[in-house]
């Protein structure tokens, strides 16, 4: 299979083929995807979760970060290695190549489903002549990463990023396949961090099924016809929802289930 992937004016195709998992890697990956309900949480996933994808795979350290770039802000941020050199000025050095550097694919092409590598968009020679990793990630040791995006709301993008160091192996097609799997399943635990903290009561799958419906602007008759249910079937969907969040219509019920929806 064949992947187009687009960097400013460069059109690069990302060729994807079989990979082999092992038993070990899907005894790993069950392990990440229950994570969750061990409810050792961090800022944004589990912690469980977040070294079980250092395990699954290895590196200098997995990072979780929640970005808006329009405002240069760095919401949410959660690593498994703090090992880093501390560098003056980061932020402001991160910011000012930001567009002009590959970190900002996701938001000049509106793309947050593709698994990226820098290998993706360029060669590593090449990347090391770019001044983000001149002035940034050469001094913090990291010299090649694989990322994935989640979306978050107007603005805001959640980024999962593998870091290796120089001298470390590439990352593989198997890397990425791996993460192109686990990848909806991590929005899922992320969403299940944000509930307990906000203190949001569980739903149902169904409920959370139509909940999403009515964000995407659905009247009950469209959602009984999407659903293939009985439109008075949806009304009493909407009233255990209303009833378990404690509100009275739909638009608190969005706004109290997914309140990411009215961040800016």
């Amino acid at each position: 299979m064949a992947v187009t992937v687009r960097s400013g004016r460069r059109v690069v195709t990302v060729m994807t083929t079989p990979v082999t998992v092992s038993e070990n890697d899907l005894h790993t990956m069950l392990r990440i995807v229950n994570a969750p309900e061990m409810g050792d949480d961090g800022e944004g996933l589990p912690w469980s979760t977040m070294y079980g994808l250092d395990t699954l795979i290895p590196g200098t350290g997995v990072v979780f970060i929640g970005l808006n770039a329009r405002r240069k802000l760095e919401y949410l941020g959660q690593e498994t290695s703090c090992d880093g050199a501390d560098i003056p000025d980061a932020d402001a050095i991160f910011w000012e190549h930001y567009w002009d550097s590959m970190c900002s694919y996701a938001e000049r092409t509106g793309d947050l489903q593709t698994v990226n590598m820098i290998t993706d968009f360029c060669t590593l020679h090449e990347f090391r002549q770019m001044a983000i990793y001149t002035e940034l990630f050469r001094l913090r040791g990291d010299e090649n990463s694989m990322h994935s995006n989640l979306p978050d709301g107007p603005d805001r993008i959640l980024r999962l990023i593998f870091w290796r160091g120089r001298g470390d192996p590439n990352f593989t097609e198997r890397d990425r396949a791996l993460l192109i799997l686990l990848r909806p399943h991590l929005y899922i635990a992320h969403q299940q961090v944000l509930r307990r903290r906000r203190g949001i009561p569980d739903l149902t799958n169904r409920q959370w099924q139509l909940l999403r419906l009515v964000d995407a602007g659905l009247s009950n008759t469209q959602i009984a016809h999407r659903l293939h249910l009985a439109e008075s079937t949806v009304r009493k969907h909407l009233e255990n929802i209303f009833e378990r969040l404690q509100v009275s219509s739909r638009t608190a019920a969005i706004a109290k289930a997914l309140p990411e929806r009215f961040l800016i």
